[in-house]
């Protein structure tokens, strides 16, 4: 059985971090102007922060977070953080 999970990451998440117009703070959104899978791991290496929704698992989210965790056990430099959150919607 396949389970399809349809999430509106678009309206839900990236419009409401972005409009929180941090200073100093850039979000990078892979998906935010095409819906073709993107190759992220530079972007997560060259990141301070990984933040993460993780409501709806899959392996690639499992992969990318794994970059992550790799990069801050492995480079003394890499001072980033990994933050994950579940999305919560009334």
């Amino acid at each position: 059985m396949r389970i399809v999970v349809q999430f509106d990451y678009q309206t839900l998440l990236y419009l409401p971090l972005r409009s929180l117009a941090l200073p100093n703070i850039a979000f990078i959104f892979p998906h935010e102007t095409s819906a073709l899978p993107e190759h992220s791991q530079q972007i997560i290496l060259a990141a301070d922060a990984v933040l993460a929704e993780v409501s709806y698992p899959s392996t690639g989210m499992g992969i990318e977070l794994g970059w992550a965790d790799a990069a801050i056990n492995r480079l003394s430099a890499f001072t980033s953080e990994i933050l994950a959150f579940h999305l919560v919607c009334n």
